[in-house]
């Protein structure tokens, strides 16, 4: 008995401690998991990692992006240094002046002389010219990436991934999750889309796969031992890391397939807050289509596809990135017979059924990736080869015209099934409906649907929030349903009276159903908010403009353009409003502007030409009819 008071007594005592003095939470396996660490750069490891760091300059990792420099220029910027768009006649200059680099866009008028030209200074390199290198300009600070990229393999010019489909000029933003795979931590300005805090890295560094360094060279630092190599907390080794922990290093950026998956980025979270050694998860929920495609695969769909090989299922946790790649060490300077050899750690030469014959036409002979890793062009890179890393033990299978299925699945369904059931579906939706955004036409109506009836079960399960009613809403709105949308849009705002994207469609959606005089106070109340939000001027210029207040409607529009000078339809509704005013001359220079800025609008030249008709000048009218008909062929 008295044994027992006794450890009642101690558990007691433990307890009354345990409240009073709280225990702290255990260290962090890894230090440089805490938010708080810094990023010191790569130049940072030189020091005491001088080889490794010297191999990885040399990867296509590290050449990802860096200043366009005399030194550093491979292209054609004098000879053959124009492009032309067979199908638009829009055509492209690149120039180098004065130590400076320059691409010009412009097309050619009736008399065979150039008109609408437009120019851009290139600022940046992305790619590492491997397989090929873009360019970045900016603008008021903030970064774009320009039509035309160099092709090394053919030694020639050619639009970049994406502007063959569609030709966004000189107004495609580089975005966080662009420039996050392709350089090295950089900061985002927040409440900006494309604009980024100085410094600007150049390439991707160390610390994207090892984490931010500042603990780690402020300990080496106090303390050297160049002899130390026992586990560090400061900073991640991913040797050390479970196989899982590993490859979500690289998952990062190569987990990504534009053809088959889709990456939901957590609500509250960002691609910035992740640490290697976290699971990718706690970032972001990655989709794919349960139907896979046997040729079709992206640029970036390395993981994508190897998860899908046999070899990857059946290893029992063998085969990883790092089986066959060296990340220290770029690809193209490995050993012929390298990825052949890692094969042969599981599989014996003699398990192959080929002739001999077809395993010596191989270079080098019975080369595994030659008849089991198929190369080809990637939906998101025309014009250059990769390797689709599913491996199979035939690639010659026959090619599906379309995708039938258009179901989802998570790619990762344990970290999925721990999520609260009203997020599983929110985030089931929010994948149905990024992939009706990245899809053709025909797939909207269904991928919509599915994404509207996810979000309602999301709603109903408890995740209330402004989120899942905005993007409701949005699926909603692209199938025109205008009052079930606001009704979406008027919920989202209640629970988040300052949300932004919420805020504008739902003034939108009030503009929409023939309501400017309830619209016009939303755009207002965004203006209170952020006076420098050019969109949220020019959709209350439009209201304004209904409701006959066109000075009013003007001066917004005045307000809009100038804060985002780049965008050709800011330009052409601005000229719109002048030219109902009367003023043609403004009404001309802004059509001028919207016809530089954009030279494949059908609606911008019929505006010229408009306009220059009723300004009486017959020879701007003829010019503008001529580029009219250059765009419809004739």
């Amino acid at each position: 008995m008295g044994a027992m008071w006794t450890g009642t007594l101690l558990a007691l005592c433990a307890l009354v401690v345990s409240v009073s003095e709280p225990v702290p939470p255990p260290e962090p396996r890894l230090l440089n998991h805490d938010p708080e660490v810094r990023y010191v750069g790569r130049q940072e490891c030189f020091e005491c990692h001088e080889g490794n760091a010297t191999n990885f300059l040399r990867t296509g990792m590290a050449r990802a992006f860096y200043p366009l420099t005399a030194d550093r220029v491979v292209e054609d910027f004098t000879d053959d240094n124009v492009m032309v768009d067979p199908r638009s006649g829009v055509r492209y200059r690149m120039l180098r002046r004065d130590g400076k680099f320059f691409q010009q866009q412009f097309v050619l008028d009736s008399s065979g002389g150039e008109t609408a030209v437009e120019e851009r200074e290139l600022t940046y390199v992305v790619g590492s010219n491997n397989h090929s290198r873009g360019y970045i300009t900016i603008v008021d600070d903030k970064l774009f990436q320009t039509p035309v990229c160099w092709d090394p393999t053919t030694e020639d010019w050619i639009y970049c991934p994406g502007f063959e489909v569609k030709n966004e000029h000189y107004s495609r933003e580089v975005s966080n999750s662009c420039i996050f795979c392709h350089n090295g931590r950089v900061e985002p300005v927040e409440g900006t889309r494309n604009a980024y805090h100085d410094p600007i890295t150049h390439g991707i560094g160390c610390e994207r796969c090892h984490g931010p360094g500042q603990l780690h060279v402020e300990r080496h630092r106090e303390h050297p031992d160049p002899f130390f190599e026992g586990p560090d907390s400061t900073i991640v080794n991913p040797r050390r890391l479970d196989r899982d922990e590993r490859m979500h290093v690289c998952f990062q950026c190569h987990l990504g397939d534009s053809s088959a998956t889709v990456r939901v980025i957590r609500e509250d979270r960002g691609l910035q807050s992740f640490r290697p050694g976290q699971p990718l998860t706690d970032v972001l929920v990655p989709f794919r289509y349960v139907q896979q495609t046997q040729h079709d695969f992206g640029l970036v769909a390395q993981a994508d596809r190897m998860i899908l090989s046999r070899c990857y299922t059946e290893s029992g946790g063998k085969m990883e990135c790092l089986t066959c790649h060296n990340p220290h060490i770029s690809t193209y300077e490995m050993q012929p017979g390298a990825f052949r050899d890692n094969c042969r750690t599981c599989h014996e030469l003699d398990d192959c059924v080929a002739t001999a014959e077809a395993r010596g036409k191989t270079e080098p002979a019975d080369d595994c990736v030659a008849c089991h890793m198929r190369r080809g062009e990637a939906v998101d890179r025309k014009y250059a080869s990769f390797t689709d890393h599913w491996i199979r033990r035939r690639i010659d299978l026959p090619r599906r015209d379309r995708r039938t299925d258009l179901e989802l699945e998570p790619i990762f369904p344990e970290a999925f099934a721990a999520l609260p059931k009203g997020e599983q579906h929110y985030y089931r939706a929010r994948a149905h409906f990024l992939a009706a955004t990245e899809s053709p036409p025909r797939t909207h109506a269904e991928l919509y649907g599915k994404a509207e009836e996810s979000f309602r079960r999301a709603i109903a399960e408890g995740y209330d929030t402004a989120p899942a009613w905005f993007f409701l809403g949005k699926s909603l709105m692209f199938r025109s349903r205008w009052p079930d949308a606001y009704r979406a849009f008027s919920a989202a705002v209640e629970r988040q009276p300052e949300h932004h994207d919420a805020l504008f469609a739902l003034g939108q959606s009030l503009a929409a159903l023939g309501k400017p005089e309830l619209a016009q106070p939303v755009f207002e109340r965004m203006l209170e908010l952020d006076p420098d939000d050019a969109m949220a001027w020019s959709e209350y210029g439009r209201v304004l403009w209904s409701r006959q207040r066109v000075d009013e409607a003007l001066a917004a529009y005045r307000k809009a353009v100038p804060l985002e000078p780049w965008n050709a339809t800011l330009h052409l509704n601005l000229g719109m409003l002048l030219a109902a005013t009367g003023d043609w001359t403004g009404a001309a220079a802004a059509g001028d502007r919207a016809a530089r800025l954009d030279p494949d609008s059908p609606d911008v030249w019929e505006f010229v030409a408009n306009v220059a008709r009723a300004a009486e000048k017959a020879e701007v009218e003829h010019e503008a009819r001529f580029q009219l008909r250059r765009l419809s062929g004739e």
